[in-house]
């Protein structure tokens, strides 16, 4: 943040305002909460002195004569203020803001974008109760029933990294650093560079995922990997074993689809004729009877093939996109 945020230029006698103001507005308070252009600028002063280089791995360091020994007044309390003071400050004198803030950072993350307040301010004096320590915040949420209600459940809009990383998580195909490094090329064609955020606040997220172009592109990731694999036994290999897995190794093409569709997508398919739809691409060009008398199974060479045709349609739909 120091370098990101030009906090390393703040001198006593040019203090950069860049940090204090993303302080408040991104990392404690949240944007015009309760604070005014003065704290900003007396925050500012109070953060000058600390150094920090991206030509070497030296960590942040604090430079004396660059400080700004002055008073300040932040919040209405004075004195010479300096890093520590000033979090000290946010901290005591506007915990109910910050807790608030940050709680509903979390319910954005791992609920929905649209916080529930009741639950947020509920989280919020667990979060002050328990000296700002974020883990008894996170138990809550995660064993309460709103966490877990079918109304909260696959309802997120994956990023990038939640696509491709849980795709290859959740099949378990077999994976080297040749796939590693064509990911880090897809994450980026999709608008997620790994470690290179659009900005200080990071990545949007949820409905910003999807537009006309991305939503193409993450069909045409996902289908490219596909197919680029369909010659690959290891990979058709993981993905019949998943479907043995999911189905109990079942000879019904209609409760093997069913099985790996709910496993990807939290609440199923909206249309249940969706399911007939997916079990006839899963089929494919094998006749019929195959599969009502019962010589069809996952032991045949075309499983492999059509687990990818399978996974080519499904990608496509929208409850495919939630988690």
């Amino acid at each position: 943040m120091l370098l990101y945020l030009n906090g390393a230029q703040s001198t006593k006698n040019s203090p950069n305002e860049n940090y204090a103001r993303e302080l408040f507005e991104l990392f404690t308070l949240g944007a015009d909460n309760n604070y005014t252009e003065t704290d900003i600028q007396q925050a500012a002063k109070a953060l000058t002195g600390w150094r920090a280089t991206s030509s070497s791995c030296v960590a942040p360091y604090f430079d004396s004569t660059r400080f700004d020994t002055n008073n300040k007044t932040i919040f209405g309390q004075t004195g010479a203020w300096n890093y520590d003071d000033l979090h000290n400050i946010l901290f005591t004198q506007r915990s109910t803001e910050i807790a608030h803030h940050i709680c509903q950072k979390l319910y954005r993350h791992f609920v929905y974008a649209t916080p529930d307040e009741t639950i947020v301010t509920a989280l919020a004096g667990t979060f002050i109760a328990n000296n700002f320590e974020i883990a008894p915040v996170l138990r809550q949420l995660f064993k309460s029933e709103h966490f877990l209600d079918d109304t909260t459940i696959g309802i997120n809009i994956k990023s990038p990294v939640e696509l491709l990383v849980g795709f290859l998580h959740q099949t378990e195909v077999p994976t080297d650093t040749t796939v590693i490094d064509a990911m880090r090329a897809y994450l980026t064609s999709m608008g997620q560079s790994l470690f290179t955020p659009i900005d200080v606040a990071g990545w949007a997220g949820h409905r910003t995922w999807i537009n006309e172009t991305q939503l193409t592109k993450r069909w045409d990731v996902l289908g490219d990997y596909l197919l680029a694999n369909q010659t690959n036994t290891a990979y058709t290999d993981a993905l019949v074993e998943l479907a043995r897995n999911l189905s109990g190794d079942s000879s019904d093409a209609a409760y093997v689809v069913q099985s790996v569709i709910d496993f990807f997508m939290p609440n199923g398919m909206y249309d249940p004729n969706a399911y007939d739809t997916a079990t006839e691409v899963f089929k494919g060009e094998i006749p019929e009877n195959y599969f009502t008398q019962n010589y069809w199974n996952l032991d045949w060479p075309e499983a492999g093939i059509q687990m990818i045709n399978l996974f080519n349609h499904l990608i496509r739909l929208p409850e495919f996109q939630l988690s």
